[in-house]
């Protein structure tokens, strides 16, 4: 009696536009955000040069890590520090992330595909869940320990293109994708909260 069950708490305190991004582009947009951990530079180097060739647009989000300043980027390939995430997300056609809740809930409100490399237990559990219940492929090996890297520094770029493609290719995963996005559409978690919370209170000044 004492639990009370609401549904997502949809955060949108960082909802901005991304103006710079083309409504015109035909070319499906891929995002990338990753941790800010000791190994997140070499990680993302890898992305970047996996998708060096795609036929996608690709925005990355590096947060406070640094990428080395001789890096070549080709025309598609755009690097941010940070980035107006929902509205990225909403645009894309699959999120390559590191199974921060956060991000993984933007996914599933816009109906998008999660591609998950996680660094922490908590994403592990995360990544491990969302591939589970169909939304994304899980990069993690199962036999990896908790903070362990062996996938992370043993993925080439050609692996990472390849899971990259093969996921764009799941209709499949972009179908329960769509189906979760419909749900979470119909959630009013922060409303159900606020009332549970209005109940309370109003019960313990009677």
């Amino acid at each position: 009696p004492r639990l009370h069950i609401v549904g997502p708490l949809m955060w949108r305190g960082r909802e901005q536009p991304a103006p710079w991004l083309n409504d015109g582009d035909t070319q499906p947009l891929i995002y990338v955000t990753l941790s800010s951990t000791v190994e997140t530079q070499s990680v993302l180097i890898k992305i970047i040069d996996a998708l060096r060739d795609a036929p996608y647009n690709v925005v990355v989000s590096t947060g406070n890590v640094s990428l080395p300043p001789d890096l070549q980027l080709p025309s598609h390939i755009r690097i941010f520090s940070i980035v107006p995430g929902a509205a990225v997300v909403r645009r894309s056609r699959l999120v390559f992330h590191h199974g921060g809740h956060e991000t993984l809930m933007q996914a599933l409100a816009a109906g998008v595909p999660s591609l998950l490399l996680p660094m922490n237990p908590d994403q592990i559990l995360v990544a491990q869940q969302a591939q589970a219940l169909g939304v994304g492929h899980n990069l993690r090996r199962p036999t990896d320990l908790p903070f362990g890297t062996t996938t992370m520094h043993q993925l080439t770029p050609t692996q990472i293109r390849h899971e990259v493609d093969r996921l764009i290719a799941d209709r499949e995963c972009l179908n329960v994708c769509e189906t979760f996005k419909r749900r979470l559409e119909t959630c009013a978690g922060a409303d159900l909260a606020a009332q549970v919370l209005e109940e309370i209170a109003q019960a313990h000044t009677e």
